[in-house]
C-alpha cells in the first residue's frame, strides 16, 4: 500500500463531509438567529400574573431559559446527525426491529466460525496421519530393499553353490 492509499482511507469520505458542512452552516445561521433573539426588547406582563408568569417576567430569566433552549436544541441536532452517520439511527420501527436481523448474523457467524475450528482440526488430524504415514511407508520401503538384499545375497549363494 502506498501514501496515497492510505490518505484515502483515514479521511471520511465525500456525503459525510457534504453533511457535516451542512449542519455547521446550519448551526451558524441558527446560533446567529437566536443571538439576535435571544435578548427580549420587551417582556409581557399579564394583568394578573400567576407564579410562573412571575418568574418568566424577568429579562435575565427568559435569557437563560433561551440559553438553555438553545444548549438541548444543539445536543439534539448533533446528537441526531451522529447516531444517523454513524447508522444506529432508527433500530425498530413498529415490529421490524434492525437488531433481530444482526443477531441472527451473529449466530450464523458464531456457527461458521465453530464450523470453521473443526474444519481445521480435522485438516490439522489428517496432516498429522499424512506424516505418519509417510513415515511407515519410508520404514515399509527400507524393509523391502532389506529383503530384496537379502533375497539377492541368498540366490547368489545359492548359485555359488
Amino acid at each position: 500500500m502506498d501514501e496515497g492509499d492510505e490518505q484515502t482511507e483515514n479521511e471520511p469520505n465525500l456525503p459525510a463531509k457534504i453533511a457535516a458542512v451542512v449542519v455547521l452552516l446550519a448551526l451558524v445561521v441558527g446560533a446567529v438567529f437566536v443571538v439576535i433573539g435571544i435578548v427580549p426588547h420587551k417582556v409581557h406582563e399579564p394583568k394578573n400574573p400567576s407564579f410562573v408568569d412571575n418568574i418568566f417576567a424577568s429579562s435575565v430569566v427568559l435569557v437563560f431559559v433561551r440559553i438553555a433552549l438553545l444548549f438541548a436544541a444543539g445536543y439534539v441536532v448533533i446528537s441526531v446527525v451522529g447516531l444517523i452517520l454513524g447508522r444506529r439511527w432508527i433500530a425498530e420501527m413498529g415490529p421490524f426491529k434492525a437488531s433481530e436481523p444482526i443477531a441472527r448474523l451473529e449466530r450464523g457467524a458464531e456457527a461458521l466460525q465453530q464450523d470453521l475450528a473443526d474444519a481445521l482440526e480435522t485438516v490439522e488430524g489428517l496432516e498429522s496421519q499424512l506424516v505418519e504415514n509417510g513415515v511407515a511407508l519410508a520404514q515399509s520401503q527400507l524393509d523391502i530393499e532389506f529383503l530384496l538384499d537379502q533375497i539377492d545375497t541368498m540366490e547368489a549363494q545359492k548359485e555359488g553353490k
